[in-house]
Parts: C-alpha cells; sequence; structure tokens
C-alpha cells in the first residue's frame, strides 16, 4: 500500500514539473541571464522560424544566412518574405570563468505581418498586448500618443514590446529581447 502511495505521489511530481504554466515553460538558460527566467525561453507554439531567443548558436552554420548590412552580430531568418518584411536575429557572446564560449539568440525582430508569437501580430491592438503583459505577470510600460502606441513587458532580464517602427510611424515592429551580462 505505501509503496503505490509512493509511486502515485512520484508519478504526480513528475506530471506537474512537466506541465506548462501560461505561455513559458522552463528551458537551461545561457550564462550570464538569471535562470528565473527559463520559462520564457521556450519556443511558442506556432512558431515555424529558424531560431528562438536564448537558443544557442555554437556549431551552426550560419553562412547561409544573410547578415544585416555593416553588422556581423545580426542575421535574418531565411524565411523572410523580403520588402521590409522579415525575422532578425541578433545574437551575443559570452565567456564564462573557465573560458568556455556561449553564442547564443539574444533579440528577435519582426516586421513580418504574417508572423505571429503567442497568438498576437503587428495587427493586433493595445488592448491584446495589455492583455498578454499583464496575464504574464510582466511590468507594463505604456505609452499613447495620436495612433501611435508602444507596449513593453518587462520581467527579469526578458523583454517583449511592439512599437512605430520609423520615426513616421509607418509600420510596426515587435521585438524580443535577453538582457545579458558579464558579470
Amino acid at each position: 500500500m505505501k509503496r503505490t502511495i509512493v509511486i502515485i505521489l512520484l508519478l504526480t511530481c513528475l506530471v506537474l514539473t512537466s506541465c506548462d504554466i501560461g505561455i513559458f515553460s522552463s528551458k537551461d538558460v545561457p550564462p550570464g541571464v538569471p535562470s528565473e527566467i527559463g520559462y520564457y525561453l521556450t519556443r511558442p507554439d506556432g512558431w515555424e522560424y529558424d531560431f528562438w531567443i536564448g537558443d544557442s548558436l555554437v556549431g551552426v552554420d550560419l553562412s547561409s544566412y544573410q547578415f544585416e548590412e555593416g553588422t556581423e552580430m545580426s542575421f535574418y531568418d531565411k524565411k523572410a518574405s523580403g520588402e521590409g518584411k522579415y525575422v532578425k536575429y541578433s545574437f551575443d557572446c559570452y565567456i564564462d570563468s573557465d573560458s568556455r564560449i556561449y553564442k547564443f539568440v539574444s533579440e528577435i525582430e519582426i516586421t513580418d505581418q504574417s508572423v505571429t508569437v503567442f497568438g498576437l501580430d503587428l495587427n493586433s491592438d493595445i488592448g491584446e498586448w495589455k492583455e498578454l503583459i499583464e496575464r504574464n505577470g510582466m511590468l507594463l510600460r505604456f505609452k499613447e500618443e495620436g495612433n501611435d502606441w508602444f507596449a513593453k513587458g518587462i520581467k527579469e532580464n526578458f523583454t517583449i514590446c511592439t512599437e512605430s517602427l520609423g520615426s513616421d510611424g509607418a509600420g510596426r515592429v515587435i521585438r524580443i529581447a535577453l538582457d545579458v551580462s558579464n558579470d
């Protein structure tokens, strides 16, 4: 009898620790990033692109990707539709105290309206962005000026925001970022 109870308890713990809570679940975090934000780093359902925030690029051959002009730290997803519509990755490098080198995606910028992230896209309205941010316990930074608005969710070192692209307010961009530190 006791053995059965112990097995049931162990199985229950296993099931509970493997379940996702909200839109995020746990994942190993890159060095320099607090482990508390690991649950933000799991690729969301429906993400059909090559990389997600926090993905390691160590050993990944990036030679077939188009890099942003003038930089060696930002490149475009191969599925980019062109004409100013893209998914762009930026990456950071980190060297730990044992001289191991880490390279990981630290920012994703989206200007393609067909791309959804956490169920939202560039056409999602102010209320949908506020709800996503607040539902996930993130600090909301918000500004609205005329038809232009900015919404940013912050939790630990993870940020998601949407804002106007360019000073004329034409177009929008979604940015997902990890703030990393070599401290």
